[in-house]
């Protein structure tokens, strides 16, 4: 509904005129669509919003935080394409942006998006230094809640399971009460999903699976395509350590076809992975190739985890 009514309302502005009233009415609608658009996954509509957002003569010495807000859309996909030295770039601009700006959720916003991209590129201090300095810039329970989830990855990536759990139930108590909010919703859904792969790598698959469940609901409820490809793809992952194959490679092949529809290159890696593994343990004569391929695709986005 949001993606229309910013396409038709942006139909009836008509072509740009220069005019400053109908330029910021213009970047609003744009941002709108776009952010719909990657909520829905519509890759091609969303690089056409983000170019018209490009193409908008906006000055950054008069309006640093318009800008910066631009920076950050272009940064979001960046991510979720692979680009991930692009969107550091394009982050760290928004950053200054939005101090300069003086708007402090927005620059905490960056810095959590800033510590997202350092963790997927391995650099873990920085990562953990970036959320601890975005929950210093804001209060607000979606910042404070997705940078103690970034900690969380953290401490599961170096095996510290009890400490990732209650930092991720402290994730979730700070966004529930907020949850009829659709962005704050979404940080729920990705506090079960997470709280779901500490339950998995403990070995607790039921709280795993109750976890999942909620997750999938609240993805579904969202209708964001992004989420839903993440829990298709950690359903599989679960369904095979559970030696549900079937299921497992029904689950991984949606979120994998998901993720190719999207452009979203990191969650199809997660999903090849887990389905390479699969084929391989059916002795399939598809494993090969695409685990070869994984792993030359990690080393091109810089996922070196997965190689």
């Amino acid at each position: 509904q949001e993606h229309t009514l910013a396409l038709w309302a942006l139909e009836a502005l008509g072509q740009p005129t220069g005019d400053g009233d109908s330029t910021s009415l213009r970047r609003e609608l744009l941002q709108a669509a776009s952010d719909a658009a990657h909520r829905l996954g519509r890759r091609q509509d969303l690089e056409r919003w983000l170019d018209q957002l490009t193409e908008l003569d906006l000055d950054p010495a008069r309006d640093p935080g318009g800008v910066g807000r631009i920076y950050v859309l272009h940064a979001r996909h960046a991510m979720h394409t692979g680009r991930f030295g692009l969107a550091r770039g394009m982050l760290r601009n928004a950053q200054m942006l939005f101090e300069e700006a003086d708007d402090r959720p927005r620059e905490a916003e960056a810095l959590v998006l800033l510590s997202e991209t350092q963790f997927e590129g391995g650099e873990l201090k920085a990562s953990r230094q970036l959320a601890r300095r975005a929950a210093k810039l804001s209060d607000t329970p979606a910042i404070q809640a997705r940078s103690t989830l970034c900690s969380a990855r953290l401490a599961l990536l170096q095996d510290r399971i009890e400490e990732a759990l209650a930092l991720v139930n402290h994730a979730i108590a700070t966004v529930r009460p907020h949850a009829r909010e659709p962005k704050l919703r979404a940080v729920l859904v990705r506090g079960y999903i997470a709280r779901a792969r500490i339950y998995s790598v403990a070995g607790r698959h039921r709280r795993a699976q109750a976890a999942l469940t909620l997750a999938r609901r609240g993805a579904q409820h969202l209708g964001d395509h992004h989420l839903t490809a993440t829990v298709n793809e950690l359903h599989g992952a679960l369904s095979l350590w559970n030696n549900q194959l079937r299921e497992a490679e029904m689950a991984l092949r949606e979120a994998r076809l998901s993720c190719q529809e999207s452009g979203n290159h990191p969650a199809e890696l997660k999903a090849n992975l887990h389905l390479g593994v699969l084929l391989l343990e059916q002795n399939s004569p598809e494993a090969g190739p695409l685990l070869e391929q994984v792993a030359q695709s990690s080393t091109e986005i810089g996922q070196h985890r997965f190689q």
